[in-house]
């Protein structure tokens, strides 16, 4: 998992643009980190994650994985996206998930 405690190991990170959200009385900085793993061929993710500054907690991730991490091979693509929401200003907690499966072609048809 690219927030994992050794990560860095499997994964390279990059800073994506920040972004502001304003809410009565305050403003939240949100810090992309967008990751992908060092080799394309290892079983990994590859997305971004949406950190909030003064915490660090999860704002948003939304991966996808590499086709080694994929052991279905009906499956083209497989995109998780995890949304937080922020409950009595202070705590980022689960608010949307999503799971998204593309089927190969060959597949889709049947």
């Amino acid at each position: 998992h690219p927030l994992a405690t050794n990560a860095a190991a499997t994964y390279e990170y990059a800073m994506g643009r920040p972004l502001t959200i304003n809410i009565p009385g305050r403003t939240i900085l949100v810090d992309e980190v967008k990751f992908r793993p060092r080799d394309a061929a290892t079983a990994a993710a590859v997305g971004s994650v949406y950190l909030d500054r003064e915490s660090a907690a999860v704002v948003r991730l939304s991966m996808t994985f590499t086709r080694a991490a994929i052991l279905d091979k009906r499956i083209e693509t497989l995109v998780v996206t995890l949304e937080n929401g922020l409950v009595r200003e202070r705590y980022w907690l689960p608010r949307r998930q999503e799971v998204e499966v593309s089927l190969a072609e060959a597949f889709a048809a049947i």
